[in-house]
């Protein structure tokens, strides 16, 4: 039975002329399979069909050996067709169209490969571009290294000589702070013997306190007649030249050197100056109620010592011996 065959329009005219003789397509059998593989129709559409494709630069025994695989692949199918109709009584058609449709695909296949292999070859091209430009700037690094190498070189020189200042000034910071320490431990321990010294002042000034609220209101006490009395007192008592002498140290006034029993001996005599200090009563309250107590300096302290460490010198027993030469 004859089949017409449908070329489609894009084919050449060589092409066209070359499909026009399988007008008439035939069952392929077992048989006859490598004849038909081979047969010269077949054989030349495959040719013209791929001597069209554009960029198909292959060899005359590479293009023979496509036309041979399409050739089987299209009898293949045919054979398979037979069978199946022979197995299960249906049809499957194998026209001159489906060898086209064969070759059209290889086409397609190879322009889809073809294109991915371009696409490969620009990246290629690219990588190697990108390869070349860093070989070109890594050669401009180099010659700009070769110039900075003596620049690199004086100021490793340099870095050398500053680690080495470093050192030294570390050595001299260490010494500096090991003194340090040791004028901060130096501290502390004066800072603590001084808060010692500052905690027994204030206990003493604890101790010394009531006694000397007790001074100041036997102070109010008196009036210019004690005053008065005590000067004019021709032989006063110990206890009453103690009061003078005491008095005469804490408000600076010098005594009076007077022979002593021995021979070349001095006694120093409180009793004229401090009757002289009593010659204004009324002046001399007032030097004693505003008197400074912070002007006392650390000799009169010391001068004062035998008087405060005299069990006799109390204000009580003052009084007492007071009030006995009055009366």
């Amino acid at each position: 039975m004859g089949l017409i065959v449908f070329v489609p329009t894009q084919l050449s005219s060589s092409t066209h002329a070359k499909l026009f003789i399988f007008r008439t397509f035939r069952k392929l059998s077992n048989g006859n399979i490598s004849i038909s593989i081979r047969s010269i129709e077949f054989q030349s559409v495959a040719l013209q069909f791929l001597k069209d494709v554009e960029d198909l630069n292959v060899s005359e025994t590479i293009l023979n050996g496509i036309v041979v695989v399409f050739q089987f692949m299209h009898a293949s199918v045919v054979e398979a067709s037979e069978r199946y109709l022979q197995e299960l009584s249906r049809h499957n058609y194998v026209t001159p169209t489906s060898y086209l449709e064969l070759l059209s695909s290889y086409t397609e296949l190879m322009n889809k490969k073809k294109g991915s292999l371009t696409e490969g070859v620009g990246r290629l091209k690219t990588g190697l571009s990108k390869l070349q430009i860093t070989s070109e700037e890594v050669k401009v690094l180099q010659e700009q290294l070769k110039e900075m190498k003596p620049a690199l070189q004086v100021a490793a020189k340099d870095a050398d000589e500053m680690i080495q200042i470093i050192a030294a000034d570390t050595i001299v910071a260490e010494e500096t702070k090991e003194i340090v320490e040791r004028e901060e431990q130096e501290a502390t321990k004066k800072a603590e013997a001084t808060q010692l010294i500052a905690e027994d002042a204030q206990q003493d000034l604890d101790e010394a306190m009531p006694a000397l609220l007790a001074a100041e209101q036997s102070l109010k006490s008196l009036n210019k007649n004690d005053i008065i009395e005590v000067r004019s007192m021709k032989r006063p008592p110990a206890g009453v030249v103690y009061v003078i002498e005491s008095i005469c140290i804490v408000k600076n006034i010098k005594p009076n050197k007077i022979p002593g029993m021995r021979p070349g001996e001095k006694l120093l005599d409180y009793w004229d100056p401090g009757r002289n200090m009593l010659s204004d009563p009324g002046q001399f309250l007032a030097s004693l109620m505003n008197f400074d107590k912070d002007s006392i300096t650390d000799e009169m302290i010391e001068k004062l010592k035998k008087y405060v460490e005299d069990p006799d010198f109390t204000p009580q027993k003052i009084a007492k011996v007071f009030s006995a030469t009055l009366c």
